[in-house]
C-alpha cells in the first residue's frame, strides 16, 4: 500500500461517492493504487452503481486491495443482484490465494445457492487446500453443490487424484465416491501417471481402485497406458496390462501380445507380465486376442 495522508483518502472517497462518472471511475482507480482498507466498503458500495466504469473500477481496486476485500465480497454473494455478485465472484477469483482460507471459514454456514458460488470461486482459484472441502461438498444434498464441486475439483486437475482415490475406498462416503471416477476421466491423461503409482505402489484396495478407474477412462487412458507397457519399471507393465485388459479395448491387443514375451515377475504379485497380458487378452475377447491367449498357452506346455 502506498503511503498516502489520510486527507488524499478523504478526498478520493468523497469523489468516489459525490462525483460524475468518469470522477468516480477515476477515483475508484487510484484508490484500487492506494491499496487502503479504509476504501473496502465504500468501493462494495460502488459494486451496485448504474454505470459499468464504475463498477468495474470499483471490482478492480477491490482486487488491489487484497484480503480486507474478501468477507465484505462474500457478504456481496448474499445479494439477489446477479451482475453485482458476478463481479464479486471474479474479484474473488483474481484475488486468488489470500481468499481461499476466508471463504472456506464461511463456507458451511452460507446458503446454497451461495456455498455454489463460493464452490465455483475456489474451482477457478485453484488451491490445494480447498481439496477436502470440495470432496465434502459431493455429499451435500443439494444436487448444485455436488454439481459445482465435481466441476471444480476437474478444473483443480491433478492434485485431487489421490485424495479421490482415497475416497474410492471409503465406503461412508457414497456421493464422493460415485462422482470421483467421473472427476478423474474429466481431468484427464495427466490422471493415468498418476493411477498407474497408485497401482504399483498402493495397497490391495488401491491399486484395485485405480485400475478400474483407468479402465473407465477410455480414450484419455489408451495413449499412456500403451506407452506404459514398454516401461522399463516390471510393476509399471504389469499394471499398465492390467488395467489395458479392462478397458476391453482392441487397441490393446497388439501391445498386451507383444507382452506375451515378458517373463519378469512383478514384486506386486509374482505373477509374470505374460501372465497378466495372456488374461488381459482372455478379457479382451477378439478372434486376435483369445488365438494369442491359447498360442501362447499351448507354447507353456511345451
Amino acid at each position: 500500500m502506498q503511503q498516502v495522508e489520510r486527507r488524499t483518502i478523504e478526498k478520493l472517497l468523497w469523489k468516489l461517492q459525490n462525483g460524475t462518472g468518469m470522477v468516480q471511475a477515476q477515483a475508484a482507480h487510484r484508490l484500487g493504487e492506494v491499496g487502503d482498507a479504509r476504501a473496502v466498503v465504500p468501493l462494495i458500495a460502488a459494486l451496485h452503481s448504474a454505470r459499468k466504469p464504475v463498477q468495474l473500477q470499483a471490482a478492480q481496486a477491490l482486487v488491489s486491495i487484497g484480503e480486507p476485500s474478501v468477507l465484505p465480497l462474500i457478504q456481496v454473494l448474499r445479494e439477489d443482484t446477479p451482475q453485482v455478485w458476478m463481479l464479486a465472484s471474479a474479484a474473488l477469483v483474481k484475488i486468488g490465494r489470500p481468499a481461499v482460507r476466508p471463504i472456506l471459514d464461511t463456507l458451511s454456514d452460507e446458503s446454497e445457492p451461495v456455498r455454489v458460488l463460493l464452490l465455483e470461486v475456489l474451482g477457478q482459484i485453484g488451491d490445494a487446500r480447498a481439496i477436502e472441502p470440495l470432496i465434502q461438498a459431493l455429499d451435500d444434498p443439494g444436487q448444485p453443490v455436488r454439481a459445482v464441486a465435481a466441476l471444480s475439483l476437474a478444473r483443480i486437475g491433478e492434485p485431487v487424484v489421490l485424495p479421490l482415490l482415497a475416497v474410492l475406498t471409503d465406503f461412508q462416503n457414497e456421493g464422493a465416491r460415485r462422482h470421483a471416477p467421473d472427476i478423474m476421466r474429466a481431468i484427464g491423461e495427466p490422471v493415468v501417471r498418476l493411477l498407474l503409482a497408485a497401482m504399483c505402489e498402493g495397497g490391495e484396495m488401491e491399486r484395485n481402485q485405480a485400475a478400474w478407474v483407468l479402465s473407465r477412462m477410455g480414450t484419455p487412458a489408451m495413449p499412456p497406458l500403451l506407452k506404459a507397457i514398454d516401461d522399463a519399471d516390471v510393476r509399471v507393465r504389469y499394471a499398465a496390462a492390467w488395467a489395458l485388459g479392462r478397458t476391453g479395448s482392441e487397441q490393446a491387443v497388439p501391445a498386451l501380445i507383444r507382452r506375451l514375451a515378458d517373463t519378469e515377475p512383478s514384486p506386486m504379485s509374482g505373477m509374470r507380465v505374460c501372465d497378466v497380458a495372456a488374461r488381459a487378452l482372455d478379457t479382451i475377447g477378439t478372434p486376435e486376442a483369445l488365438a494369442a491367449a491359447e498360442g501362447w498357452r499351448l507354447s507353456q506346455m511345451m
